[in-house]
């Protein structure tokens, strides 16, 4: 009886660990890496910034504010990553108004914790941020 039993817990363990979803940070993590020399290279000249980039939640909207000292027009891509569920990242292109501000509405996102990883460029400069936002 009590090998039974521990046959049927091991089995439902099994059973479980099998089912369980397990989401990557990223799918090509490999091919990532190769390439993260440049990407610190993009993250030393958002260092030198006097103003960083910014994020905040101001009512319906994330506002997101490029430093004036880089010259506009800004391109690049804006990535909102959720590390709870990757199925609810959002992924966008940089678009800025007169002033550098990224407007985006909070209905793209769900509630909680998002890393926001923004790879941008300014005049010839690369860029890369990332920042902590709490979606309400």
């Amino acid at each position: 009886m009590a090998y039974a039993i521990f046959i049927v817990l091991i089995m439902s363990a099994v059973i479980k660990a099998l089912n369980q979803k397990v989401d990557l940070v990223t799918e090509d993590y490999y091919a990532q890496e190769v390439g993260y020399q440049a990407k610190y290279d993009k993250m030393q000249n958002a260092g030198t910034l006097k103003e960083p980039v910014t994020a905040t939640q101001q009512g319906s909207n994330v506002v997101i504010t490029f430093p004036k000292e880089v010259q506009a027009p800004y391109s690049g891509k804006v990535l909102f990553y959720r590390p709870s569920n990757s199925a609810d990242d959002v992924t966008m292109a940089v678009n800025t108004d007169a002033v550098g501000k990224m407007v985006v509405p909070v209905s793209k996102l769900k509630k909680g914790n998002y890393s926001l990883l923004i790879d941008w460029a300014g005049g010839t400069t690369q860029y890369f941020n990332k920042l902590i936002i709490f979606i309400q």
